[in-house]
């Protein structure tokens, strides 16, 4: 019996070893999985020259942050582009910004363009051009403002909206053969109310900027889904196909070296900056000075800041309160605001404990105002105005006649029989 005992006891020893070596090796292969399962992969993005991580993040709805814009390229007479001595110096983008249809250069077409915004601070941003032929620079306009082209481009049309101090230019010069090009960061500053600021170059910003590179293992890199293109999260499509130019043997659905480059920036790297962007805008130049010629541009939405909040108004009876009013927002948290559009209300004011509604009670008959905004990280939506409308209690004036059927019970009560 003590020698069975003991072989049990080492088998069981033996046993309990193996499986906690087996479960050790499950943990670490569980956690390793979950590292490499696309939600895990798709929260990245890393700068190699590659476009393809791009459409998992950005079609990840987890990412709310995020713009992309196909651009019509190598397609005559459609093709939005600078026109009219337009310059990123000018001060009012809706005076002195000017674009047309047209046809641009091989070597500054744009076809797609797109940017994300990470951990809160982190922007990376990607664009592309059509043909290999000779340098080209780039400028990627991140706006807090809702900037925007306007028109239908079949003669000089115009923007819409103006410069917000905060606003972003990003300057980068490649070169033929491609590689890393660090960028300049330009910020607008300096705009009050008789002044409309300019653009200031900040000082040692954390930022980078890489292309694809002649002979590397990305030369041509593939564009995400090839020929056929990959469908985005907003119902366009990423496709693209280089040109045969500069002696490039270029097969549709990649991109030779150097026509796909990406980049990032800290935000919070420049004084001042904000990640609260509406509006982007990419665009090709003739140098990387500040009054270069401009010449493609594609430009769309950027979902930095969430959409206003959906309120209900509320009327009621002076003798029937409480009275509540509803916020409800599709992104981030709910906030109120006073009549004034400023003061803050909090729960002394009624809000309540999810911040989504305000409940008021003993209010005097006459129309009570409210703003509501969503708040998301750092970012807040535009206000939106809500009301509470309190009536009086109706009375009733005249000469009552007592006829048949009509019984008066007091001085100024009759009961209808």
């Amino acid at each position: 019996m003590t020698m069975f005992t003991r072989r049990c006891s080492h088998q069981l020893r033996i046993w309990s070893y193996e499986f906690a070596n087996s479960f050790k090796i499950f943990l670490m292969l569980a956690l390793l999985s979950s590292f490499l399962i696309p939600e895990r992969l798709s929260a990245q993005i890393v700068l190699d020259g590659s476009p393809a991580e791009w459409p998992a993040v950005l079609n990840n709805a987890a990412n709310t942050k995020k713009a992309f814009k196909h651009d019509p390229f190598d397609i005559l007479h459609v093709d939005d582009q600078w026109t009219g001595g337009s310059s990123d110096q000018d001060a009012h983008p809706f005076s002195d910004w000017h674009w047309i249809n047209g046809n641009s250069n091989d070597k500054g077409d744009i076809a797609n363009a797109g940017a994300v915004l990470l951990h809160n601070d982190t922007l990376f941003f990607f664009g592309d051009r059509t043909a290999t032929n000779g340098d080209a620079q780039i400028g990627f306009w991140f706006f807090l403002g809702d900037v925007h082209p306007v028109g239908s481009g079949d003669t000089a049309s115009g923007f819409v909206g103006d410069h917000t101090n905060g606003d972003l230019l990003i300057i980068s010069n490649f070169v033929n053969g491609g590689g890393h090009a660090v960028p300049s960061i330009y910020e607008w500053q300096g705009k009050t109310a008789s002044a409309p600021g300019g653009l200031v170059l900040a000082i040692n910003p954390k930022a980078d900027l890489i292309t694809n590179t002649v002979g590397s293992a990305n030369d041509p890199v593939s564009v995400p889904g090839g020929a056929a293109g990959t469908l985005m999260y907003n119902g366009q499509t990423w496709s693209f196909h280089p040109k045969a130019t500069g002696g490039c043997v270029c097969a549709d659905g990649t991109y030779p070296a150097p026509l796909f480059f990406e980049g990032y920036v800290v935000i919070s790297s420049i004084p001042g900056a904000t990640p609260c962007f509406a509006r982007f805008l990419l665009e090709t130049r003739n140098s990387a000075s500040l009054s270069a010629s401009l010449q493609d541009l594609t430009a769309g939405a950027f979902s930095g800041v969430p959409p206003p909040p959906t309120v209900t108004p509320a009327t009621a009876c002076v003798d029937n309160q409480p009275v509540t009013i509803t916020s409800t927002c599709a992104l981030g948290t709910c906030k109120w605001y006073g009549a004034d559009g400023i003061t803050v209300l909090t729960a002394a004011d009624g809000v309540s404990a999810n911040g989504c509604s305000i409940t008021k009670s003993g209010l005097a008959p006459g129309k009570y105002i409210f703003f509501a905004s969503c708040v998301d990280v750092t970012c807040e939506s535009s206000k939106t105005k809500d009301s509470i409308i309190i009536y009086a209690k109706p009375s009733v004036n005249g000469v009552v006649t007592i006829e048949t059927g009509v019984t008066l019970v007091s001085d100024d009560l009759y009961q209808i029989n």
